[in-house]
């Protein structure tokens, strides 16, 4: 009588993406709290002064000033792996809303690494090094640079991503909790596409901005508790 082949291991295959969902929402949290942190005592120390050109931007300028874009470009590394996770263990018949998440998060990722990657290499070295031709079209300071409408679409689309995202998480309180805080804070990154164009006051974008600094991490923080369960 041949022997018997050991039966494979249902687990495994949903084991590994749902590890990799847990982790990565876990960094996403890190790195955006890190952010956070890091933002909100540059208003104090650096605060944005009216714009008077690129020599007097250059003239004050210090790291700190963009000392939160450093995490701000590590958070948006795993933003992409977490959302693929979610694709994976989403039911079949709601996929079509994980793959439109993956769609927007794809399109934000980039925008936004190439954001941050920029502003703490080419426009600091440029910043420090005196040599300051046109970089004010791609400063923080100016408020009519690159800089905010590539701020405004990478958010947007990240928001865009958690909102179709959040139409998979259909079953307990935790779940309803998840897509709750997704979908708003896709509202919150719409609101922030619109807001640009619009010109509007620096207390309402930083309002916004505000709001979304608790929204975007308890999503993730929720998330993170939820593919651990799922892994358990």
């Amino acid at each position: 009588m041949p022997p018997k082949t050991p039966a494979k291991n249902p687990v495994l295959p949903i084991a590994i993406p749902l590890a990799l969902g847990f982790w990565s929402a876990v960094l996403v949290t890190i790195f955006n709290i890190s952010s956070s942190l890091l933002m909100i005592p540059s208003w104090f120390v650096n605060p944005i002064t009216p714009w008077r050109g690129i020599e007097a931007y250059a003239s004050t300028f210090h790291f700190f000033q963009i000392a939160s874009m450093l995490p701000g470009f590590l958070v948006v590394l795993p933003f992409l792996p977490m959302m693929a996770a979610i694709h994976y263990s989403s039911p079949s018949e709601r996929k079509i809303f994980s793959m439109l998440g993956i769609a927007f998060a794809g399109i934000s990722v980039t925008m936004l690494g190439f954001q941050y990657y920029s502003q703490f290499t080419v426009v600091q070295y440029n910043l420090t090094s005196g040599e300051q031709q046109a970089l004010g079209l791609f400063v923080l300071g100016n408020p009519h640079s690159f800089f905010w409408p590539l701020e405004a679409l990478g958010y947007g689309f990240m928001g865009l991503s958690t909102l179709f995202a959040g139409f998979v998480f259909s079953g307990g309180v935790l779940e309803r909790w998840i897509r709750g805080l997704f979908v708003a804070n896709g509202v919150l990154g719409i609101a922030g596409i619109l807001a640009y164009p619009l010109e509007v006051t620096t207390v309402a974008v930083l309002s916004g901005l505000a709001l979304w600094t608790l929204v975007f991490p308890a999503s993730t923080i929720l998330l993170a508790i939820n593919f651990r369960r799922m892994m358990k």
